[in-house]
């Protein structure tokens, strides 16, 4: 029973201080310094956040990754994270303000508004669709920007698997720059057309977006590069 009550506790340990992988963009001794510079940063990237280091430094660190590739891929989102390090931090100094996220979103159940949280480049083209005699809860775009594939996912439903089963696809070539409309019954595909042309536009409105989906659950976004 001892053996058996000593596995449990190690391994509640490992899971509490699982190692998360994030970038750190910056790096100070003083925290007064570091947080004047992350009132500074946040205002044109959210999500960062200050960790303080084993040996007392104060950094400021962007996402929450499970693997060092993940967190490297972030550097693609915005200029001021192109040369950011990519370090390990401790999920257990973290722990207590994730907590306290999830007990917000318990409390406070979220309503999508889908017209006022998707970006008028995509509801050019879904407009179309308006008159539907359809109820439609998800809207997936599947646009590939120079080598670089966007998965991004607008839903109501948060039980739907119709969508789990959209967003998580293995996508091929004839996939790219579509959109697909559904519900649990339905699903509705249509060409976007040349939107690569619309590349810089789509890169400029990826990181609010990417930003929303970190606190909402009704947008998923996800990108990989084309090889």
């Amino acid at each position: 029973m001892f053996k058996l009550f000593a596995y449990i506790t190690l391994l509640s340990i490992q899971l509490y201080s699982a190692t998360l992988y994030s970038l750190q963009i910056a790096t100070f001794r003083e925290n007064s310094r570091a947080v004047e510079e992350l009132t500074r940063l946040s205002k044109s990237i959210d999500e960062l956040f200050l960790y303080q280091t084993d040996r007392g430094y104060w950094t400021i660190r962007y996402g929450k990754e499970s693997s060092r590739n993940e967190a490297k891929a972030l550097r693609d989102i915005d200029e001021t994270l192109k040369y950011g390090v990519v370090v390990p931090s401790d999920s257990s100094k973290l722990f207590n303000n994730q907590k306290k996220v999830v007990e917000k979103r318990v409390k406070e159940p979220e309503v999508l508004d889908q017209k006022e949280a998707i970006p008028p480049l995509f509801n050019r083209y879904i407009s179309q669709f308006d008159n539907l005699n359809i109820k439609i809860d998800t809207y997936t775009f599947r646009i590939m920007v120079r080598k670089r594939v966007y998965v991004i996912q607008f839903l109501d439903n948060l039980e739907s698997e119709t969508a789990d089963a959209i967003f998580n696809k293995r996508l091929n070539k004839s996939d790219i720059n579509r959109v697909l409309l559904s519900n649990n019954l339905v699903e509705i595909s249509f060409g976007l057309g040349n939107i690569e042309k619309n590349g810089d536009e789509i890169e400029s409105i990826i990181l609010p977006i990417l930003n929303k989906s970190r606190k909402s659950q009704h947008i998923r976004v996800k990108a990989y590069r084309v090889k």
